[in-house]
């Protein structure tokens, strides 16, 4: 039976079992106690050697090979690749995984909760979670997953923006991007996903039928999207340098997007300055380029077209997500009242 002893700051961890002994210090006593049952375990069963009990790779080299590993092979590599950099450069990244304890997770979450949304928390541990699991099924390391014993940030994923009048092409018109205008216009014609519409490809695109397939979607799906005349406008006018239709990355497209948001509400809340008149606290202040989503699908069952015929478009899995993203201005709600009862509202 494995022993752990108090000492200082630190506790020492004993592991005795069919004739062999190792010890080993932790800041942790719920680490030292995993760690020493872990050791035990492989002295009866055979497979204990004395060098396993050398130094537990840093966070940052499990992040490392973690993304080298792992994260390479999956759709979000990209976006998963930002997260990646993002927990490396925390000063967690420097302690060996079996010595990252609950508080430090808890204190990276505090972090990045300053100036990232709970969703964008949430993602970077869920990362962090699996580096550990990881590691620890995968790899061999004794180590626990501290992530589980923190508290996780609540996410309201209901949001009910819409781009109000003029705010996408303010956007569009400060961003410093060549690639951005096409991009997010796109987007916002054809209710794709960032994702989807940087890894379009043009073998899928049929201009003459104005269909686009997508091979592959977030939700594992592939589907036909039409496209409109401005989405086709789109097109026609690119050059056609490779397989894909952009040669650019969703994290770049949605940073440049950002950029270009900031520039905007700054360049109107001058402009309001130098007219002498208030600006408006809500337009260009929360902008997000997924907003073009929600835009474009609340248009579309603002021109009528069914639940289904809507779900084909956007690629929802089901009606409960796609209510999500639809927002109807109530304005347009009274005028159809109106010509429904044939009177004035």
């Amino acid at each position: 039976m494995p022993t752990v002893i108090s000492r200082g700051d630190k506790f020492l961890a004993r592991a005795r079992a069919a004739g062999q002994a190792a010890s080993r210090s932790f800041h942790d006593k719920r680490a030292a106690l995993r760690w020493a049952l872990a050791t035990e375990d492989a002295m009866r069963a055979g497979l204990y050697q004395p060098e396993q009990t050398a130094a537990v790779m840093t966070l940052a080299k499990a992040l490392s090979r973690y993304q080298r590993d792992i994260s390479a092979r999956k759709r979000s590599a990209d976006k998963e690749a930002s997260i990646i950099r993002a927990l490396a450069s925390a000063s967690i990244a420097a302690k060996p995984l079996d010595q990252v304890q609950a508080s430090d997770v808890t204190q990276l979450r505090n972090n990045l909760a300053r100036d990232k949304a709970p969703a964008t928390v949430a993602r970077h541990l869920a990362v962090l979670g699996h580096v550990f699991q990881v590691s620890k099924l995968d790899w061999g390391v004794p180590c626990g997953n501290p992530v589980r014993d923190i508290r996780k940030p609540t996410i309201r994923n209901q949001r009910d923006r819409r781009y109000q009048e003029g705010e996408f092409e303010a956007v569009i018109e400060a961003s410093d991007s060549a690639v951005l205008p096409a991009v997010a216009g796109l987007a916002l014609a054809t209710c794709m996903r960032l994702g989807e519409v940087v890894n379009l490809q043009w073998r899928y695109v049929d201009l003459a039928a104005s269909v686009a397939h997508l091979v592959e979607t977030k939700n594992g799906y592939g589907r036909d999207v039409p496209l409109t005349a401005k989405a086709v406008e789109i097109l026609r006018n690119l050059p056609r340098t490779g397989e894909r239709v952009f040669n650019v990355r969703a994290d770049a497209m949605s940073k440049a997007w950002s950029r270009a948001a900031k520039r905007a509400r700054a360049a109107y809340e001058a402009q309001c300055k130098r007219e002498g008149v208030t600006p408006d606290p809500d337009w260009l202040v929360g902008v997000r380029f997924h907003d073009s989503r929600h835009t474009r699908v609340s248009e579309l069952h603002e021109l009528g077209l069914s639940l289904g015929e809507i779900q084909a478009i956007s690629g929802h899995r089901t009606l409960t997500q796609l209510a999500r993203y639809s927002h109807v201005r109530a304005s347009h709600l009274v005028n159809k009242l109106a010509q429904l009862e044939g009177g004035m509202p």
